[in-house]
């Protein structure tokens, strides 16, 4: 109940403030009532069904923790989940890395041929080549991307030349 007093203080702040507003309308005062029944039905079913899921899952817990023949051992287990989560990630990190690699060479190997075959059509599929290949740069990016505040560098830079190098690189050629 505690996490949920701001909630519980706002409904029925916001509640009475209805009430109020409907009674000095001049609204009976059994369709306030239904009103307020209306309101409150959802959230105390609610809070219910919240303190009966959170309790039947505490007590699973203290249930397999009595069980325990070992309970020391509790800290080891969650070293090795957590070793085990952490491999996974590692791998499949690693899975996309090789991915984005291997399609790379298709990529490329398309552009070399839209390269000695200048068309309007195959202007318009380099183009959707490069919008391919830039996705596949974000995904390499956010693959290696362990710890976002160590993805960034702060530093000085001309704006000029940059937007200059984004306009250059976005731009069509025509």
């Amino acid at each position: 109940m505690k996490e949920k007093l701001v909630f519980l203080i706002i409904n029925i702040a916001a509640a009475f403030a209805l009430s109020s507003f409907l009674y000095f309308m001049g609204v009976q005062s059994y369709f306030i009532l239904n009103t307020l029944c209306v309101w409150f039905f959802p959230i105390l079913f609610l809070l219910i069904h919240d303190y009966i899921r959170r309790n039947h899952y505490y007590k699973n817990l203290l249930r397999s923790l009595y069980h325990l023949d070992k309970k020391y051992l509790l800290s080891e287990i969650m070293h090795e989940h957590i070793k085990e989560y952490s491999k996974k990630e590692r791998e499949y990190r690693e899975y996309i890395e090789a991915w984005v690699h291997e399609i790379k060479t298709p990529i490329a190997s398309g552009k070399l041929i839209i390269e000695n075959n200048k068309t309007e059509m195959t202007k318009k599929i380099e183009e959707e080549f490069n919008k391919v290949e830039e996705y596949v740069e974000q995904v390499l990016y956010y693959a290696r991307s362990t710890n976002p505040a160590e993805d960034y560098i702060i530093k000085k830079f001309c704006l000029m030349d940059s937007v200059k190098n984004v306009v250059k690189k976005n731009s069509k050629a025509e």
